[in-house]
C-alpha cells in the first residue's frame, strides 16, 4: 500500500536505514520472487516497492486469493 511505500522511503532514503523493508503481501513478495529487483543507485528499494505495488495490483486483479498462494509457494525454495 502507499503508506508502506512511503515508510519505506522514509526510513531508506532519509533516514539510511538498510533494513527499512519488510511488511510485503504474500502478493508483493510473489512479484519480487517472479520478477527480481534491479539496482537502481540511491532509489532502488523506492523504484522496486512502487514495480512490485503495481505487478502485484495486477496479479490481485487476475488471480484468486487461493490461486496467488498456489503460485506463491511454487516460487519460494523448500529445503
Amino acid at each position: 500500500d502507499n503508506i508502506s511505500l512511503m515508510r519505506v522511503f522514509v526510513k531508506n532514503l532519509i533516514l539510511g536505514d538498510k533494513s527499512a523493508g519488510g511488511g510485503s503481501t504474500i502478493t508483493l513478495q510473489l512479484a519480487k520472487n517472479l520478477y527480481g529487483r534491479k539496482n537502481y543507485a540511491l532509489f532502488s528499494m523506492l523504484i522496486n516497492k512502487f514495480k512490485e505495488s503495481i505487478v502485484a495490483k495486477r496479479i490481485e486483479d487476475i488471480y484468486s486469493k487461493e490461486e496467488i498462494l498456489t503460485l506463491y509457494l511454487n516460487t519460494v525454495p523448500f529445503p
